[in-house]
């Protein structure tokens, strides 16, 4: 269930949160590059229809199995995939949420070829989904703005992408207040602490990519050129591989200091890997089963992430150490 947490309430947050961006390096989920490639409109698209909250369910994935910052979301409606019509998407479980925004603000249309269209490409377990936000004029900018963007969830390779296309230009146009949000981050669905976020921000120019697992959302003060492309690539392999059927039945079960790994079936051996916040392995470890025991005493308390590889198949999951 979306509500209260619908687009409007997070945009308040967004706002709310604003302020000096504390600085981290170490993207535990996703590696970051800015880059360009040719923006092309996307095809054979569906357009979007939105609910009174602004949004709109995608059922078409239903079924499929993706995977972000590192969890697994077999799609469906415990874990619903909806486009959100103020410039970005967002997959729910019943207790976390994953927002990937493109330039998330207030929007109006542009002209009367302003709309929100999506395309689904690829066959079952590598699908592609394209959302595409065509000719939109950002609110809270100067009086004749425009732009079109993309943000794109690759299933095969977990990447996600955001794409800038043809827009009216101009630097310092907007503030941290006024801008548009762009980037991605995995929360708590009550808001009450960020797991993690990789935030594109500052002058288009000479962007500044802010890592701390906060809810600091500074804005973009201008509109990258056409063209632009944000890749966020995962630092370990989850999809697109032949053992996937095994990942979507691995179990991490934590009580107090106790990690408890179930993988039925997985091919032995397992190998285990622990990271800490920033990334760092604290602790390394294997097994014959497809079981494992470990208690975290030995650890500081803080968030961490298991990585359990079984072949080529590898299944990830956070906790946090008491």
């Amino acid at each position: 269930m979306l509500a209260p947490y619908t687009f409007r309430s997070i945009a308040a947050l967004a706002l709310l949160f604003c302020g000096t961006p504390n600085l981290l390096h170490a993207q535990v989920s996703y590696a970051f590059q800015a880059t360009s490639a040719t923006y092309e409109p996307v095809a054979d698209y569906t357009v979007c229809d939105f609910d009174g909250d602004g949004f709109d369910r995608i059922n078409e994935l239903d079924g499929e199995l993706f995977h972000f910052f590192g969890v697994p979301f077999p799609v469906g409606d415990d874990h619903p995939l909806h486009i959100g019509d103020f410039g970005f998407v967002r997959v729910d479980n019943d207790s976390s949420l994953i927002i990937m925004d493109g330039l998330f603000t207030t929007l109006e249309p542009h002209d009367q070829n302003s709309e929100v269209r999506y395309a689904i490409t690829g066959t079952s377990g590598a699908r592609t989904l394209t959302v595409e936000w065509h000719r939109w004029h950002l609110s809270n900018g100067p009086e004749i703005n425009f732009a079109s963007w993309q943000v794109r969830m690759e299933q095969g390779t977990g990447a996600i992408t955001i794409h800038i296309g043809p827009n009216s230009g101009g630097t310092n146009l907007f503030t941290n207040i006024s801008g548009p949000n762009c980037g991605i981050f995995y929360s708590p669905v009550d808001f009450s602490g960020c797991y993690e976020k990789i935030w594109v921000e500052g002058a288009p120019d000479a962007i500044v990519v802010d890592s701390a697992a906060n809810y600091d959302f500074d804005a973009l003060f201008g509109f990258p050129e056409a063209n632009t492309l944000y890749r966020f690539t995962p630092r370990t392999a989850t999809t697109d591989l032949p053992a996937a059927p095994i990942v979507g039945l691995a179990q991490l079960v934590v009580s107090g200091t106790q990690l408890n790994l179930e993988w039925p079936a997985a091919p032995a051996p397992l190998a285990i890997t622990i990271l800490d916040a920033t990334g760092r392995t604290v602790q390394r470890s294997s097994t014959a089963h497809d079981t494992w025991r470990f208690n975290s005493t030995t650890l500081p308390s803080g968030v961490y992430f298991l990585q359990a590889q079984a072949g080529e198949a590898v299944y990830t999951a956070r906790f946090i150490r008491p």
